[in-house]
């Protein structure tokens, strides 16, 4: 049966798509963005702010990356199951409400959509509660990150799984 072009290509394309598949590599996370970022410092006004250095995770650091991932997702209690919305370094500026990075070195941030509905923590039972749409953690250090949470009007609403 001769092989057609078309055939070919996509047996091409299949296989460069899968050379990722392997159990031997990393996953590939998906990149920052300057809308999630933007949300990050809207809400965080006067109290720091968040630029990137890295939207995607450089070659090399697929290692850190992971850990940061796992880190942020245990740590931040967002739990198993928690689907990882963009991975990246960031430099930021504190004014105090944010553990210092240690000057001029970059640190991760995980955005993550957690499991169930996303509503923003009260006190007191809402009738109108607040659906959040970004879920973010920043490892400011190895132990514990630091981990926060918003709504944003410029971001879509998570999908809840």
């Amino acid at each position: 049966m001769p092989v057609r072009p078309a055939h070919l290509l996509g047996a091409i394309a299949l296989g460069i798509a899968c050379s990722s598949c392997s159990g031997t590599g990393s996953p590939s996370f998906p990149p920052l963005t300057t809308n999630l970022l933007a949300a990050v410092n809207q809400d965080y006004v006067g109290q720091f702010s968040v630029t990137i250095e890295s939207p995607s995770v450089p070659h090399g650091q697929e290692a850190a990356a992971e850990s940061a991932v796992r880190t942020i997702t245990r740590e931040c209690n967002e739990g198993s199951g928690a689907w990882v919305v963009a991975v990246g370094l960031v430099h930021h500026n504190s004014f105090g409400a944010m553990p210092s990075s240690g000057g001029v070195k970059p640190q991760w941030v995980v955005f993550v959509n957690p499991r169930g509905a996303h509503i923003a923590p009260s006190a007191e039972p809402l009738p109108h509660p607040e659906i959040l749409n970004w879920y973010a953690g920043f490892l400011t250090n190895s132990i514990q990150p630091f981990c926060t949470f918003g709504y944003s009007q410029s971001l879509p609403k998570l999908p809840v799984h």
